[in-house]
């Protein structure tokens, strides 16, 4: 991809940064101004004057990320959860929840053999722990075909899960994913990485009531919250045109998906 091309497609999201750098600096601003008008020597006052010190430094590191995130563009890191190996925004509330253990991971020749599209013949099924895993087993109990539907995947992790589910179980049940937010940037690479082609559909769009383009919006920091419904100006960072589909339309289009009893 071009750098050009890179640039244009990071337009919105710059635009979201600097419209919060510049209410950053403002606030800056203002707080400053008033630890100035603070200069009565009573302790009161100088509880204040701390606490306005110490929310300043706040900001000012907010303001300096946001300026590194305007001139370089954000920071990746590869984390590892159990099997999976997940690329992550490094400023985005996911990966904060990730403990520290299990980021900065480095790849190695081992990871050759796993990113592999095959399973092992002895592969253990993997132990049911959760409603889902019930339900994916009572369909093949019941001779049910399916085919898991993710819709908003944003990383991807919950779908990989059930795709590692459906493979130690020997079966072949397709699992689709769709992400049309700044995360879904990186879930192809994701499903390369863990060698879930054959398996594992990734659809860069957003599933809505119909089959048309349609705006995406949200907040810096906040790929689990990309979304095309209930839209707040007031916090929006930034905002895009994606390819939307409605689930019977995407149906349709795939010959090689049953579509669902009427």
């Amino acid at each position: 991809m071009s750098l050009l091309r890179k640039f244009v497609y990071r337009l919105p999201l710059i635009r979201g940064i600097l419209k919060r750098l510049t209410a950053l600096e403002v606030r800056n601003t203002e707080q400053k101004a008033s630890i100035g008008n603070l200069t009565a020597p009573d302790s009161e006052l100088q509880t204040r004057i701390s606490d306005l010190e110490t929310r300043l430094r706040v900001v000012e590191t907010s303001i300096s990320t946001l300026r590194a995130l305007v001139l370089w563009g954000r920071t990746i890191d590869l984390v590892k959860m159990g099997d999976l190996k997940i690329f992550m925004y490094t400023d985005d509330l996911g990966y904060r929840t990730v403990p520290e253990p299990m980021r900065h991971y480095r790849l190695s020749p081992e990871d050759l053999h796993s990113s592999a599209k095959h399973v092992e013949p002895d592969h253990p099924p993997m132990p049911v722990t959760g409603p889902m895993d019930l339900l994916i087993q009572h369909y093949w109990q019941h001779n049910i075909d399916f085919v898991f539907v993710d819709v908003g995947c944003q990383y991807g992790t919950s779908a990989f899960r059930v795709a590692r589910f459906i493979q130690s179980y020997g079966r072949d049940n397709q699992v689709i994913c769709f992400e049309p937010g700044i995360a879904g940037w990186l879930v192809a690479h994701n499903v390369a990485l863990n060698g879930l082609q054959d398996q594992v559909t990734f659809e860069p769009m957003a599933i809505g009531h119909i089959s048309l383009p349609q705006l995406i919006f949200g907040e810096v920091g906040h790929s689990e919250n990309n979304r095309i419904v209930n839209r707040d100006l007031s916090n929006e960072a930034f905002s895009s045109v994606v390819p939307t589909v409605s689930i019977d339309d995407y149906i349709r289009q795939k010959k090689n998906l049953r579509a669902p009893d009427p």
